[in-house]
């Protein structure tokens, strides 16, 4: 992958089309809730974009809009119901209900820009909240106003069931909140022609006449606002999920309406298909509470094995992300696939090298040793240098945390931890022999100090064979004995590399017990 990378061909579009012009993308997100692996999508497809039109050398600008000012519809699973009283009002304008940030907005802003920074993805962030009310907007409102009839007629034809004629008349394409409740619960009801509405607030019963140049109480709904701001911006290229894509949806919509209105022509668009947790069935959604941060997905996988993920999915393919033991396997792909990149992929989702990427340790390795010596930092390198590893300090501590994150936060059934108690049920059923092996490894092992790690390993081995053996048979019987020794200590029938464990064991007194 490289200059044929499907990001590289959109840029190259995108030059041709506006050769010498100064090229802008776009994307935006609304806080309503935390902010998911599926918006991710919609940032990142606009981030490989913006990068490959930075690698071919044009000027090109990446714009990130929060749109903070428009109205809550719902509350999040999750959620404190007090927050029930603010729906209707727009983001920026609900106090956070944990009182940590300055409004409820905040609150998934912030996290997001802090995970956006930590993947090195940096657009210029708009708050529309701040463009609203500082009267940026004041001359496209206006002209907007003033054309609501033709509006009126644009969305008619791409409803079902299209407007009445009453309708159509009585359309005022604004979202007003009231003075009176701060929601958006009213009815416009006259407009001069040139900045001031009268509004009816059906909450408290009361009417009310505001200068929208000084009362900043109203923004233009989402199929209006969004190509107004196609205009005002000057936006050449904004990606969007699939839900967007069809006949008379938004794209279709603002796109009739940015040539019709604005007498301009619509961004190159990108359709995305949406983002699953693999194994989870259905779409995330920050209103249903099934979703994962990306914060939470960099707990698990590094800012460019992220980027990897993305980029390497066409953006119309669904996209499948482990959290599962697949995350295994999702970082051994990365790492094979390392080699093999071409000059413009890798800087696509990362600035290191491929020397640096290629130094990094397996995860399975970083896995295995983490559960054999309880994730003890010190030791494991200090068993990487006698096995003469040369893999980078950095990839060797971060993944170490990130495998144990992991193992005890999304794959819980792959970790051992020591039980509570002796595995009483399992004992019960292991022949005199089986327990007289036991006993052998807690006189050979257990009871002696200071034997090396290869000692260890050979009187471990050692203790299931039996002279005139086979070598199946030697297997046989070793993998027996390691199945009681992991179902008493752990309760399962699998767990990390013995050696090493009672090696590295600061426990020997415990591990005694449990094995009876």
């Amino acid at each position: 992958m490289g200059n044929s990378h499907w990001a590289y061909k959109i840029a190259d579009r995108l030059a041709m089309k506006h050769r010498g012009s100064k090229i802008v993308c776009a994307s935006g997100i609304s806080p309503s809730g935390p902010i998911h692996i599926g918006n991710l999508r919609e940032v990142m497809t606009t981030e490989l974009v913006y990068r490959a039109l930075q690698q071919k050398g044009i000027d090109s600008e990446f714009i990130f809009s929060w749109d903070d000012f428009d109205k809550f519809r719902k509350i999040p699973i999750g959620s404190p119901k007090s927050l029930e009283n603010s729906i209707g009002k727009p983001y920026s304008s609900i106090d956070d209900p944990f009182g940590e940030y300055e409004s409820y907005a905040e609150r998934f802003e912030v996290k997001f820009e802090e995970s956006l920074s930590q993947l090195g993805i940096n657009p210029r962030f708009i708050r529309q909240t701040e463009m609203y009310k500082s009267g940026e907007y004041d001359l496209q409102i206006k002209e907007i106003l003033n054309k609501r009839s033709q509006i009126a007629e644009i969305l008619a034809r791409n409803m079902t069931q299209g407007m009445t004629e009453e309708q159509k008349k009585n359309y005022f394409p604004i979202v007003l909140y009231s003075r009176f409740t701060g929601k958006d619960n009213t009815k416009v009801l006259s407009y001069d022609g040139d900045s001031k509405l009268t509004y009816l607030c059906h909450d408290s019963g009361k009417k009310d006449t505001i200068d929208f140049t000084k009362d900043r109480v109203i923004k233009l709904p989402w199929k209006i606002d969004w190509p107004m701001r196609w205009v005002f911006e000057s936006v050449n290229f904004e990606p969007g999920g699939a839900d967007h894509a069809s006949p008379g949806s938004s794209y279709d919509v603002s796109s009739q309406i940015v040539k019709e209105i604005f007498e301009n022509s619509p961004p190159h668009f990108q359709e995305y298909q949406f983002v699953r947790i693999k194994g989870q069935a259905g779409k995330m959604s920050s209103s249903s509470g099934n979703v994962i941060t990306p914060g939470e997905l960099l707990n698990v996988y590094p800012p460019e094995l992220i980027k990897f993920l993305y980029a390497r999915c066409s953006p119309t393919a669904p996209l499948d992300i482990a959290l599962d033991k697949d995350v295994i396997r999702a970082f051994a792909e990365f790492d094979s696939d390392v080699e093999g990149w071409e000059e413009g992929f890798r800087k696509l989702i990362t600035e290191k090298t491929k020397s640096e990427l290629s130094r990094s340790i397996p995860f399975r390795k970083i896995f295995g040793l983490g559960e054999a010596t309880g994730y003890n930092l010190e030791i494991i390198k200090d068993l990487l240098r006698s096995e003469g590893g040369e893999f980078s300090d950095f990839s060797i501590e971060d993944r170490l945390k990130k495998s144990d994150y992991w193992s005890r936060t999304h794959f819980s059934e792959g970790r051992s931890e020591l039980r509570d108690s002796p595995n009483t049920s399992h004992l019960s059923l292991m022949s005199a022999d089986a327990r007289e092996k036991i006993r052998s490894l807690e006189k050979k092992v257990l009871s002696q100090d200071g034997l090396t790690l290869d000692e260890i390993e050979l009187e471990i081995y050692s203790i299931p064979k039996r002279e005139g053996m086979s070598d199946q048979e030697k297997k046989i019987a070793q993998r027996s004995f390691f199945k009681d020794v992991y179902q008493l200590l752990f309760g399962k029938n699998n767990g990390p590399r013995l050696p090493t464990y009672f090696w590295s064991s600061k426990d020997k007194d415990r591990i005694r017990r449990l094995l009876g």
